[in-house]
């Protein structure tokens, strides 16, 4: 599967209402994904993010900023050479 129909896809499941208010964890995992979904930074209700093996080049701004439920952030083996600043500052 390639990126943009993986990217259709994700996105189509993650905007329906119903699950964005109930999922709690989200598991994206060896994708060929190169950037977060806009709808992934919109489940504010999310305690459990993992983003291993894909092929993510930096996390978005203003994504994190909203999840104040989020306990576990895994992005591991990714192209990430480096974070922003106020990447994880709340917005209250």
């Amino acid at each position: 599967m390639n990126e943009s129909i993986l990217v259709q896809e994700l996105d189509r499941e993650l905007t329906d209402d119903q699950p964005r208010e109930s999922l709690r964890s989200l598991h994206i995992i060896n994708t060929l994904l190169i950037q977060i979904l806009t709808s992934v930074c919109k489940l504010v209700n999310l305690t459990s993010l993992n983003l291993d093996h894909n092929r993510l080049t930096r996390l978005p701004d203003n994504c994190f900023t909203r999840m104040r439920e989020l306990q576990s952030l895994t992005a591991r083996n990714n192209y990430i050479t480096e974070l922003q600043d106020g990447l994880f500052v709340l917005i209250v």
